[in-house]
């Protein structure tokens, strides 16, 4: 039921990304990625499980961290960055405490999201959304809303 819910949700997002130029798929998952991005700042910055998965993930990606930054720029949200940021950097520099290694001969680079699989949780979301849409549009018939709309559709 739950995935069937997600499908529909998702058919009438891309119907409505099909209706713009451009590539659906990526406009439908950078917004995803982007609304993800307010919820985190607006109600989520507070939240013990996501920001214990931020530390976790030691952050966002390149592309999501100035994503983020845009976003809270755009909400007057600089306070709520401050807070994500201030919590990823005592996390990482406890690890470096209890690990023993000496900070200032690892590269900055190297304590930044260093897991393999999705860059971020910004990336996962933007995935999810990229690969639903993508599964939506190999099931569609041609005689579908969905089918119609996609005769001449540019996907990247």
């Amino acid at each position: 039921m739950a995935r069937s819910i997600e499908r529909m949700i998702g058919y009438r997002k891309l119907l409505a990304d099909l209706e713009e130029s451009g590539c659906p798929v990526c406009r439908g998952s950078v917004r995803a990625a982007a609304k993800y991005l307010e919820s985190l700042l607006w109600e989520n910055v507070n939240d013990a499980e996501v920001r214990e998965g931020l530390r976790r993930d030691h952050g966002f990606c390149r592309e999501h961290s100035l994503a983020l930054l845009q976003v809270a720029a755009a909400r007057s949200e600089a306070l709520g960055v401050a807070i994500v940021y201030e919590d990823l950097l005592d996390h990482i520099e406890r690890e470096t405490v209890t690990e023993g290694t000496n900070p200032r001969r690892r590269s900055p680079r190297s304590w930044l999201n260093p897991r393999s699989g999705p860059s971020c949780r910004a990336c996962a979301v933007a995935d999810d959304v990229a690969v639903n849409y993508l599964r939506i549009i190999a099931t569609s018939e041609p005689d579908t809303d969905a089918g119609r709309r996609l005769e001449g559709a540019v996907l990247c």
